[in-house]
């Protein structure tokens, strides 16, 4: 109920042992409850660097990047964030995929999109996951690249997994159109 005084209670009991995890996981609670994310950050970060539970460290870790993104609006110490997390924590973390997807998205961080993309590849395990994986791809090297030899081949590799696929045959049609590769446009519109 007193809520300033608690926290100020957990932030002594801090000053004496800086970390009791107890101690840091109260403030959390405090500082979610009441949508004080600079606070959470802080906290969030102190929890991460003091638990030994991996597991805990992924869900603290990712719980910091939302707060940092999505509350703070600072998407570089996000980015930092999910990153570490991929690469020291848990390389196969599909939320925090998500969450980097989104973030490049918003920036229009391309290139670094399309990284996320060929990690999120190594975890799909589905052919219709896989081939919808590499069509966003394929759209990303064309549309926003400028690579389309890139486009073309992950469409390719799209119509291998799924056969004579009408989006992927379309897309590289548009493509060799646009290429003004008219043997190879023959052979799509054949297999349309």
């Amino acid at each position: 109920k007193d809520v300033p005084r608690a926290e100020e209670s957990y932030r002594f009991v801090l000053g004496l042992a800086p970390q009791d995890e107890d101690a840091l996981a109260a403030l959390d609670q405090i500082y979610t409850d009441h949508g004080a994310a600079e606070p959470l950050v802080e906290v969030l970060r102190r929890r991460v660097a003091v638990t030994s539970d991996t597991m805990d460290k992924v869900e603290l870790s990712h719980r910091l990047g939302q707060v940092l993104w999505n509350d703070c609006r600072r998407p570089d110490d996000a980015i930092a964030v999910y990153r570490a997390l991929l690469d020291h924590l848990d390389p196969q973390h599909e939320d925090t995929l998500h969450e980097l997807q989104n973030i490049y998205t918003v920036t229009q961080a391309w290139p670094q999109l399309f990284e996320v993309y060929e990690r999120e590849l190594g975890i799909v395990v589905s052919d219709s996951a896989q081939a919808e994986t590499l069509g966003r791809m394929a759209m990303l090297a064309a549309t926003k690249l400028q690579n389309l030899p890139r486009a073309v081949e992950l469409l390719r590799k799209v119509l291998d997994l799924l056969g004579e696929d009408p989006e992927a045959l379309n897309a590289l049609g548009n493509i060799y159109s646009l290429q003004e590769n008219w043997t190879d446009l023959v052979d799509v519109l054949e297999r349309e």
